[in-house]
């Protein structure tokens, strides 16, 4: 199989970041590629703006809009992970070479106090428990040295010990 090119971005809602993921994905050429996506752009609680031939894993309503998705090109030997996915998290498993490999996009909300959630810690503990590699882009909202912050918080120290 040909290379996988993986994109992470936090869209902040925004139509003009989608249309430029959209883009990018399409001036990289051939190839498969995944999205990790944070604060898509929504409208009427479906993700929009994205490379037509993409499937789009989210969990987002109408009422609750997503604030992560998965893009994954529809070449891939893919499958969504719902059941470990909420509207923060999407996750979707793929099969490359004979090899299980889960990508999650993950949105930690500034306001919440629990990190990771509950829904990661499941989803870690499927990937540990079926020896699967596991590939996160996130907006954690938290500061550390250890991903290139000029500081550290709370937050930030509570995520490197988990």
């Amino acid at each position: 199989m040909a290379a996988i090119r993986c994109f992470q971005l936090n869209m902040h809602r925004a139509m003009a970041a989608a249309s430029n993921l959209s883009d990018c994905m399409r001036d990289t050429g051939k190839g498969s590629h995944i999205a990790m996506l944070q604060e898509p752009y929504v409208v009427k609680g479906r993700v929009r703006g994205c490379v037509k031939g993409y499937t789009v894993v989210d969990m987002g309503t109408v009422k609750y809009p997503a604030r992560a998705a998965v893009i994954l090109s529809r070449d891939l030997n893919a499958w969504p992970l719902t059941v470990l996915s909420d509207r923060d998290v999407a996750a979707a498993q793929i099969m490359v070479n004979g090899k299980n490999i889960v990508f999650a996009s993950v949105y930690m909300p500034h306001d919440t106090q629990v990190h990771p959630s509950a829904t990661l810690r499941k989803l870690v503990e499927y990937c540990e428990g079926y020896n699967t590699d596991l590939v996160i882009g996130t907006d954690a909202n938290s500061h550390h040295l250890l991903w290139g912050s000029s500081d550290c918080n709370d937050r930030g120290e509570r995520l490197m010990e988990y």
